[in-house]
């Protein structure tokens, strides 16, 4: 899907796997934890290729999920949450991640993730594809200290 960037950021790296998974899953078997790890794995090839932007970037997701038909709810507002928390340092540190590549943000608060958009529709696999883009700081069109 070729869409247009929000203004003054820059794509990072995109990635798919063959799986549409939700935050907040407590059946056995399916805990958090173990799915971040998988979008680490899934990413990492990716990753480890790439030269990371400045620290203090603005970092933003563009996230497609397709979801199989099936009669049990798919809650696509908790996509997101699994996604963004995979990059995140202070969960890769909770998840004792060894993925350091992986490592994108200190924490997965407004000041670190300032862009999302998700996009979903029934089809006949599950498929997450996940766009990472940034902006560096000399794009920050607002300070972060600043009163609008």
């Amino acid at each position: 899907m070729n869409r247009e960037l929000p203004i003054g950021y820059t794509t990072f790296c995109s990635f798919s796997y063959n799986r549409a998974e939700t935050y907040g899953d407590m059946r056995l078997g399916h805990r958090d934890s173990d799915k971040r790890a998988l979008i680490r794995e899934d990413a990492h090839p990716i990753l480890k290729e790439l030269e990371k932007p400045r620290e203090d970037s603005m970092w933003g997701f563009i996230i497609e999920v397709e979801k199989r038909a099936s009669k049990k709810a798919f809650d696509i507002e908790n996509v997101p949450k699994l996604i963004i928390d995979s990059f995140c340092g202070k969960q890769m540190e909770k998840d004792k991640s060894i993925c350091k590549e992986a490592l994108l943000y200190r924490d997965d608060t407004l000041d670190h993730v300032q862009y999302l958009e998700v996009h979903g529709k029934r089809g006949p696999k599950d498929k997450t594809t996940v766009t990472v883009i940034y902006k560096p700081k000399e794009a920050f069109s607002v300070s972060r200290n600043s009163r609008i």
